[in-house]
């Protein structure tokens, strides 16, 4: 069963780590599932949960690398968009403009995205340099598919290691582990 954490708000969160310094590079970054209240501001767009703090770490503290990323996504899953934007910097919200990379991308080595079936393309956009990946697999053979095309996980130049989780999907549609 998953824990749950109570709803947090925007303003405390922020001001809770206003001070701390960070360095460009982190040695890991592990996000569980949370919803954070967001104080309405104007601009782009803005997730109310763990990509909260992906975001954050890029804008408003700087980080460009994390060692190891970490993301509890089983529940209620990111679209695979939103994980692109958010860990690649990419930005397909402009019809005119698609694929635009509008930040850089977290250099991320290792990526264990906990999210079944995760699309090979969007590892691809949001993890290029990735070393070590972790994959979540339902046991959907074309998915393996996916994944084992020359064109997908295979170009990646730096990929060395891959673990294989097989996940349960339950009765009500939530992975079990």
């Amino acid at each position: 069963m998953h824990k749950k954490y109570p709803l947090l708000r925007e303003d405390p969160v922020r001001n809770y780590f206003q001070h701390h310094k960070y360095s460009t590079t982190l040695q890991f970054v592990v996000l569980c599932e949370l919803k954070i209240e967001l104080s309405p501001k104007p601009g782009p767009k803005r997730y109310p949960d763990q990509l909260f703090f992906l975001q954050w770490l890029r804008e408003a503290k700087g980080v460009t690398k994390i060692i190891k990323l970490t993301v509890d996504d089983r529940r209620e899953p990111h679209r695979d968009e939103d994980i692109e934007q958010v860990v690649g910097g990419w930005d397909d919200s402009d019809p005119k403009k698609p694929g635009t990379n509008t930040a850089a991308s977290f250099d991320v080595e290792i990526l264990d995205w906990r999210k079944a079936d995760l699309c090979p393309v969007t590892i691809k956009r949001a993890a290029p340099n990735v070393r070590e990946l972790h994959l979540h697999w339902s046991g959907s053979n074309s998915v393996l598919f996916g994944w084992s095309d020359a064109s997908c996980l295979a170009s990646l130049p730096r990929l060395r290691k891959i673990h294989v989780h097989y996940t349960i999907v339950s009765c009500r549609g939530f992975p079990s582990y």
